[in-house]
């Protein structure tokens, strides 16, 4: 059975990673990984595209979700 509410909550989860790596970039601690960071930034967001098409979450589910919290 397909629960909306938990494929939600995972593709937040999948959003906060996002925003951690994007704030990474910009620290001069992570200069040395910055290629590593930006492939894993382009893979997380094909992976954000993929799940939110393959479920059919538009982004103002996730943002009323987290609103709730």
């Amino acid at each position: 059975m397909f629960h909306r509410g938990r494929a939600i909550t995972f593709l937040e989860m999948m959003n906060i990673n996002r925003s951690t790596i994007k704030q990474q970039l910009n620290k001069s601690e992570f200069q040395s990984i910055n290629k590593i960071l930006i492939g894993e930034l382009r893979a997380l967001d094909m992976v954000i595209n993929e799940f939110s098409k393959l479920f059919e979450i538009q982004e103002h589910e996730v943002l009323e979700l987290s609103g709730k919290k």
